[in-house]
């Protein structure tokens, strides 16, 4: 009979854990709203340069161009030139040899400024484009912030520890004695009752 109980709960035990995902055990608010200012702030500051020097160098504003600028500034050069050569290809050979030359300053330029916005890896994570703005995944950044358990052993651990703590607030009515751990003796490597402890103290508070 006594297998049978046991069986029986180690089967609920067993189908307890299979439907545990994940517990929420830390959400950190506060740096959540630092992220996402911060990185709003440089997402604010893209959006006006790029779309100014767009305009200044005639570089078609378009959501594939204004993704290569904040991911892969770099490749903004080979637009910037095909652009270039467009506009010149009329030209006489030495006006378009002056043209590359001083196309060459106002590159190193526009590349010296996309590159100063020092997105790191974790930035770039938590960019959401819309066309051709870019803003901040605010979810995303929240979510991060926030620390799960998800191992289904630790899951374990902590529920019966919360089991345990709230068998203890029950008992201590929501106000916590000084000294509860007192409450209980150590013994052969387990907690139990400290038989001293004063019973009519719990029963008669309020």
């Amino acid at each position: 009979m006594q297998n049978i109980r046991e069986l029986k709960q180690r089967n609920i035990n067993f189908q307890t854990l299979n439907k545990m995902e994940k517990i929420l055990i830390s959400n950190d608010r506060n740096k959540a709203i630092r992220m996402i200012n911060e990185l709003q702030e440089k997402c604010n500051r893209m959006n006006r340069f790029i779309q100014s020097i767009f305009k200044e160098n005639d570089i078609p504003l378009t959501a594939e161009n204004f993704q290569m600028a904040i991911f892969y500034p770099q490749r903004i050069e080979t637009v910037y030139y095909s652009v270039l050569n467009e506009k010149i290809k009329s030209f006489p050979q030495v006006l378009q040899a002056t043209a590359r030359l001083e196309a060459k300053y106002a590159v190193s330029s526009m590349l010296k400024k996309l590159n100063s916005f020092e997105l790191t890896y974790s930035d770039k994570q938590y960019i959401v484009l819309s066309e051709t703005i870019c803003k901040v995944n605010e979810d995303a950044i929240k979510e991060s912030c926030k620390r799960y358990l998800t191992d289904e052993k630790e899951i374990e651990v902590y529920n019966n520890i919360q089991q345990a703590a709230d068998t203890l607030n029950k008992l201590f009515k929501n106000e916590i004695p000084l000294n509860w751990i007192n409450i209980f003796r150590a013994n052969n490597g387990q907690l139990i009752v400290n038989n001293e402890l004063n019973f009519n103290y719990f029963v008669n508070r309020k």
